[in-house]
């Protein structure tokens, strides 16, 4: 009887702490430690017939009709450094004059060799790309750091240092 018991009393522990494990992952989300992502895009000059990419600029004016600044909005592929496609990117600058840009830049990731699915966010006046991420969701979620970006014989890079 006592066996029973005993044998009884060890399933149910099985089930419960497996139960909990389950749902203990579950409820993860972001990076762990520190990382660096770098990302590769054409940009809107070499991807003109891609109906993925839209690149669009709006001229702002006055009331007297004078141009007074002006927003722009491309929306990119990326790639990783080996060429796999990993998502896009999509950029939204505005300002007018004396004011200056004022910029967020949205990466949404899917899964790769050196991503997760995700996104990431930097925002940043005068500076192309937006240097400070300020967040992110799925696998970079609440992630922070800084974007830096350079053109290259391949593309335009971004690498993106995240701090958990």
């Amino acid at each position: 009887m006592a066996r029973k018991l005993s044998i009884v009393l060890l399933s149910a522990a099985l089930i419960l702490s497996g139960t909990l494990v389950g749902v203990s992952y579950g409820g993860g989300g972001g990076i762990i430690e520190p990382q660096v992502i770098e990302l590769v895009t054409t940009g809107c000059a070499t991807n003109d017939d891609d109906p993925a990419t839209e690149c669009r600029v709006y001229q702002l004016k006055d009331t007297d009709g004078e141009r007074s600044g002006e927003i722009f909005r491309f929306k990119v592929p990326l790639q990783d450094t080996d060429g796999n496609p990993v998502g896009r990117g999509y950029l939204e600058c505005s300002g007018s004059k004396g004011t200056g840009q004022t910029c967020t830049l949205v990466l949404s990731l899917k899964p790769g060799p050196f991503t997760e699915l995700g996104t990431i966010v930097s925002t940043g006046v005068n500076s192309l790309p937006p240097k400070a991420i300020t967040g992110g969701s799925g696998a970079y979620l609440n992630v922070r750091g800084e974007v830096s970006g350079e053109g290259q014989d391949d593309g335009f890079h971004l690498f993106l240092n995240l701090i958990p």
